[in-house]
């Protein structure tokens, strides 16, 4: 039931009119979500994912959830790529409700062949920057 709920939007997530000028406008369909869903089925957020614990008294609700959840990120990334919503929006429910983040890479990998050689390097630049470090030459 909360599958079929998600799906009906997602085939046709907006249509676009034409105003008089034929300049296209997006007339999104609402955005399914969990709250909506509970509410047409008279239960909270809470029970819902309650029911996704309970995998005894409710099986198979914990997948029929997770897809739910997967096919509501697919919209609004669909949305956002068609210029059908605000990006900046879209990028706050997909970080928010569906896990997504910017990525930032840091490589942290250093080889030292030699621990002295590092340290003398780092005196020669402070010296050549006017700032002596408190740093002895021989570690």
């Amino acid at each position: 039931m909360i599958v079929k709920y998600f799906e009906r939007v997602q085939e046709q997530p907006y249509t676009i009119h034409y105003d008089k000028l034929l300049k296209p406008h997006h007339i999104l369909k609402p955005l399914p979500t969990l709250e909506s869903f509970a509410h047409s089925i008279d239960v909270d957020v809470d029970t819902l994912e309650n029911w996704t614990k309970n995998e005894k008294k409710f099986p198979g609700f914990f997948g029929a959830f997770a897809r739910a959840k997967e096919i509501q990120k697919n919209l609004i990334i669909v949305r956002a790529e068609a210029g059908a919503s605000n990006a900046g929006f879209a990028t706050f429910l997909l970080k928010n409700n569906h896990g997504m983040k910017d990525k930032s890479e840091v490589d942290q990998n250093v080889k030292i062949d030699n621990l002295q050689d590092v340290v003398n390097q780092a005196y020669e630049q402070a010296n050549n920057a006017g700032d002596t470090p408190n740093v002895a030459k021989e570690a």
